[in-house]
């Protein structure tokens, strides 16, 4: 499966694998396992230059084979520090077992703002209903300490009850390196750097011990109970015009930005330019007027500009609930939405 992208990624210094479509190292028995001991199909993915210049990423044919039928159009990527990356799919003519392409369009955002360079590694963990928790690791294949943790030490987030892993275990796993098959037969020889070759050399290895940081079942529990709280509320709320819940996370708090879920299927009524007029329903006329980025992805579903006075004016924390509602009238040059404010217990 190619991941493919139309614009290119910053290129990063490196042994030049510009003719490789990458090596890759996958789970031969499906066995990686989450906090509760249930499996989880997986897979390595080995970063080279090619991949990082070029955006071409290439998933093990024998995932494809056992799960690509269970993929969806849209595939959300979820990273340990609590952000999301929407993929969407392509598949071709040979159904579930034929290739598919990733088609992430902030590819090279991805790979910047996680300092991702050739001998790195991504551990793909298929966790079911299009969604993969992926965890990076450096070139001695521990896993990288995320922006976020930088930021926030005792921080939780929306997606870390199902990314927890297990520390200094060892596991036994049998792994398989599955090379390109591009008629260039040198691409074989092509990871010439030291670096590479101790990455391959590591992951290769039956037993690994796995460096990383534990996170408390404490934090777990809360965000989960988060989820579970926004999913009650969207349940409950009756209205004939779309709406999303959304569990505020810390990093939403810290970074000043919205993530509309994946789950929301009304994102045609974002048209380009067009800002939303919030209202929040406690009574008051007061107005804030949200948009997207200047440069929208096609993809893009974080709402960034406005959000900060939203969250401040508002006395938004992380914890809190919210339900957006749109309304289905729509203004020439603004689209209106209630803001339904639904506070954590904080005694």
């Amino acid at each position: 499966m190619a991941i493919t992208r139309n614009q290119r990624a910053t290129r990063t210094p490196g042994t030049d694998l510009s003719n490789s479509q990458g090596n890759f190292v996958a789970s031969a028995d499906d066995d990686g396992t989450n906090e509760i001991g249930r499996r989880h199909p997986q897979f390595f993915q080995i970063i080279h230059n090619a991949i990082i210049q070029d955006g071409n990423l290439i998933i093990p044919p024998r995932f494809v084979a056992k799960h690509g039928a269970d993929l969806s159009h849209h595939v959300t990527l979820r990273v340990p520090d609590g952000l999301t990356w929407d993929v969407q799919l392509k598949r071709d003519s040979n159904g579930g077992n034929g290739a598919v392409s990733f088609q992430i369009g902030r590819l090279d955002q991805f790979f910047e703002y996680y300092s991702i360079r050739a001998g790195h590694l991504l551990l793909f963990k298929y966790h079911g209903n299009s969604q993969f928790l992926v965890i990076i690791l450096d070139i001695s294949a521990c896993e990288i300490k995320y922006p976020a943790d930088d930021d926030d030490d005792d921080s939780s987030d929306d997606h870390r009850g199902s990314s927890e892993i297990k520390s200094s275990e060892e596991e036994e796993e049998d792994y398989y390196v599955h090379a390109s098959t591009d008629e260039d037969e040198s691409s074989a020889s092509l990871l010439s750097s030291s670096s590479e070759e101790e990455a391959v050399a590591v992951v290769e290895k039956k037993k690994k011990k796995k460096h990383t940081h534990l996170k408390s079942k404490a934090e777990d529990s809360a965000m989960r109970g988060m989820r579970q709280r926004a999913t009650l509320i969207g349940d409950e709320f009756q209205s004939e015009n779309p709406f999303f819940t959304l569990a505020l996370q810390p990093a939403y708090i810290k970074r000043k930005y919205l993530q509309i879920p994946t789950s929301f299927n009304d994102m045609h009524m974002f048209t380009p330019g067009k800002k939303i007029r919030a209202q929040v329903k406690d009574g008051s006329e007061d107005f804030w007027f949200l948009g997207f980025p200047r440069e929208r992805k096609p993809d893009e579903r974080r709402l960034t500009v406005g959000v900060a006075p939203l969250l401040k004016d508002n006395h938004l924390n992380a914890g809190d609930v919210i339900l957006v509602e749109l309304m289905k009238e729509m203004k020439s040059s603004y689209l209106d939405a209630k803001v339904h404010i639904f506070r954590a217990n904080r005694d």
